[in-house]
Formats: C-alpha cells, structure tokens, sequence
C-alpha cells in the first residue's frame, strides 16, 4: 500500500476516535472550541477598502430557513436552479465509512468531478474514466463503468450529474455519456466535438453542456440528438472547469469563462438578455481572468454570479437588469439561504451578504497562505454549504471547517487527508467529501 493511503488511513482512525471519544466534542471539535484559530474574524482595516461590513447592519439579525432534508445532490449545486437552502445534517455527525473510488490527482491529470447523490447511490467518476456506484450507507460498490472502454481519449476535466433515472459522464474528450442509474448500463453515447468543461445541467428531458471554447450545446436526454447550439466569446486564459447552466421556469443561465452570462429559452436557445461580468480596468494578468468558474444562481426572481477578475453580481431573472454589484472575486458558487447570501472570495474571505441590496454584514478572513510569514503557497477553498447551521468549507489544506451563518465565527476545524479542490456534498443529513488522491468520505 503506498505510504499516502497509509498516512490518509492513519488520518481517518485518529479522527474517527476524536469524535467518537466523548460528548463534550461537536463536529470539528466546535462545541469546546476555546481558542483563536487560524481563520477568526480580523479588522475589516486590514482588507481591500471596498469590502465594508455595513453599519446599517449591526441591529440587523441574520437568519436562515428551517433547515430541510433533501435526498438528492444531483449536481454541482445540487439541483438544476442551485438554491439549496438550508440542508438538514445533525449536530455531532461521525465519520461512518470511507472508501477510495479510483485514480486521483496526478502530475498531468487533475480530478475535478463531484460526486452526486440519487437516493441511497452516490455516483463518483476518477480521472481514468472509471463512474463508481456506491451505496450511501456504507460505501459498498454497487456498480462500475469505464467511460473510457470504447476509446483512449482522456477524461481531463470530467464531470457528472444524474436526473430521470439515468447518470450523465462529460468528458474532455467531448463525449456525452448517458448510464441507468440502477446497473450502469449504457443507454447512449454522443460527441461534442469539443472537450467539455462543465457538467451536463438536466431539467425537462434535456441536457446543457458548456466545451472548453465556450459553445453550449442542448442534448435530448432521451437519445442523445443535438436540439440546439449558442456560441459565447471564445477565451484563451481560463480556469479548470467550468459553471454549470442554471434552470428554471423553461430559461437556462449560462457562464463563460470570457465573462459573459446569459439568459436562454431552453427550449429554442434563443437569448432573452446577456451580460459580461469582466473587469472593467486592466489589473494584474492573473485577475484579468473573467471566468465565471462558480455557478451561477437563481433564486427567485435572481440570478447571483461571481467572475474571478472581481464581479459579484445580482441580476433581475427576467429582464437581466442589474440589482446590486460588489467588487468581489471568487472562484465558487454563491450560496443563497433565504434573505442572505455566503461566498467565499479569491483572497479567503467568507463573507455573508444582504440578498436584496448586496450590503455586507459580516466578513471572515481565513488563513491566505500556507506560509503566512512568507506569503507563499496560496490556499484553496471550496464551498460554502450551509446544513445544520453551519456552513461548511474545504480547503487545498485538507482540512474541512465549521462557520457560524450568523457571526463568522470559526466554530471548528479538522484535517481528514489529502487537498479539497471540490465542495462539500450534503445528502440524506449527510456530508460527503472527496479529496484529489480519490478518497471519499462520508459523515453522518
């Protein structure tokens, strides 16, 4: 067994014992949490002066919806609009099974595909093409699939989703691929003809798709056929992966990696209203990327979508009109839970938001580098997910983290394994994470 599964096993049985040694610990260890740890909230001085904690706020309470139980992350962002909530999940979750689902992260190859949940099967795809059917109690294997079996493209940038029954593989190959659920048998298969960067959304009995040069192409679900085609600003700098489409009410919301978002029918392709979400001045090369990398939301009667070169943007659904702006970057999918919305920023900041105006009511600064004395190796942070109030984070650390949704406070954290490059999943009142050695844990 090589030395890395042995030291990540090691990992899983000190934890298991930490949290199963006694009552006086919660998750993460927040109930007892006495000291200031890395990621306590800072003077907002310290930070870039357009993020202001809005006075106006101090009275103002900050709430959430009862949390509810939803048996199915069908996607990244767990349903085709992404507005999840608030998600059921228990106060002292265990760490209950843990079980390696294939190749992970390697020198040239990068594992970006999160795992989705249909009823009592979580669905995983490794960097060799291989989708493992797992069963939520246990991690048994209930099937497997080589999407790779017909040909020796790679699956660079792969991605997974479900809906109706059946499980759908992109990969960057540019093949579409449709399974049953059940066994894993192949129903059909279709090219692109570009790599595919996003997952495949799924409403209605059709499928949307995002390639690396910013094509969106609609599928039938049923078979496969080709229904319709937009074409966005092809871009050469770009982020691994991609946003997938947002749906609601027969309209799909697109992202680019140019910028750019739009308002589509769904059943036509045809554009109701667009937008760009660039950097209006030049800054630095790196922030001069526009990619839209976290999916954009509809919540309501609006959208939310964060670029990377520093948009955070609210928009009216139906006419596309802009409501609120903030100078905001970010990489993740803004998370809305009732009157407030959490995101976390490229510069590590967890910040919990007004939904109607965009006003700040509270920010976090977690740790920014692994070496903070030298300011060297930036850390990741995926997330958040708001369950059991609490919202949750990952980090390329290892490490998973516990925020109150009403102060910021870091009410725990914990180091599993390998790096977090994919958010958490919430499923059932449980919380699944994947690392990018391929070892995929689950709490309940």
């Amino acid at each position: 067994m090589p030395v890395t599964r042995i030291i990540c096993r090691l990992f899983f049985l000190i934890i298991s014992v930490i949290l199963t040694s006694g009552c006086s610990l919660g998750f993460l260890g927040e109930k007892e949490q006495k000291t200031r740890i890395a990621g306590d909230r800072v003077s907002i001085s310290s930070l870039d002066k357009e993020l202001q904690i809005d006075d106006s706020l101090k009275d103002t309470r900050v709430s959430t919806p009862y949390p509810k139980v939803n048996k199915r992350w069908l996607q990244p962002g767990g349903n085709s609009s992404h507005s999840m909530q608030h998600l059921s999940f228990g106060d002292a979750p265990e760490i209950i099974w843990q079980v390696d689902i294939g190749a992970g992260s390697s020198g040239n190859t990068v594992l970006m595909a999160s795992p989705v949940v249909y009823d009592s099967h979580i669905f995983t795809l490794d960097v060799s093409g291989k989708v493992r059917a797992s069963d939520i109690k246990d991690g048994s294997l209930i099937w497997e699939f080589s999407a790779n079996q017909q040909e020796k493209d790679s699956v660079f940038g792969g991605a997974i989703s479900a809906g109706n029954g059946n499980v759908f593989i992109s990969l960057g190959s540019g093949h579409l691929i449709c399974l049953d659920v059940n066994n894993g048998r192949e129903i059909w298969r279709t090219s692109s003809g570009s790599p595919l960067r996003s997952p495949a959304s799924y409403s209605d009995d059709r499928l949307f798709v995002i390639t690396i040069d910013n094509r969106t192409i609609a599928f039938s679900a049923q078979n496969g056929q080709r229904l319709w085609l937009h074409n966005g600003i092809s871009e050469k700098a770009a982020l691994l992966g991609a946003a997938s489409p947002a749906i609601k009410n027969n309209t799909v919301i697109l992202a680019y990696s140019s910028g750019e978002l739009y308002a589509m029918k769904a059943e036509t392709g045809s554009v109701f209203w667009g937008d760009n979400l660039g950097k209006t001045r030049r800054t630095a090369a790196v922030t001069n990327i526009a990619d839209i990398r976290g999916s954009p939301v509809i919540d309501g009667g609006v959208v939310l979508a964060a670029s990377h070169s520093g948009r955070l943007t609210a928009l009216n659904f139906q006419t596309g009109r802009r409501l609120w702006e903030r100078s905001i970057g970010s990489t993740s999918m803004p998370w809305v839970a009732g009157d407030f919305v959490y995101l976390i920023s490229t510069n590590g900041e967890v910040i919990c938001l007004t939904r109607s105006d965009g006003r700040i009511k509270w920010l976090t600064q977690m740790q920014k580098f692994k070496s903070p004395k030298d300011k060297e190796d930036t850390i990741s942070y995926v997330g958040p997910v708001l369950a059991g109030d609490r919202l949750l984070l990952a980090s390329s650390l290892g490490k998973i983290y516990s925020i109150s949704p009403y102060t910021g406070k870091v009410l725990g954290e914990t180091k599993l394994g390998g790096g977090f490059y994919i958010a958490p999943v919430v499923a059932n009142k449980m919380l699944f994470l994947l690392d990018d050695k391929g070892v995929l844990t689950a709490f309940r």
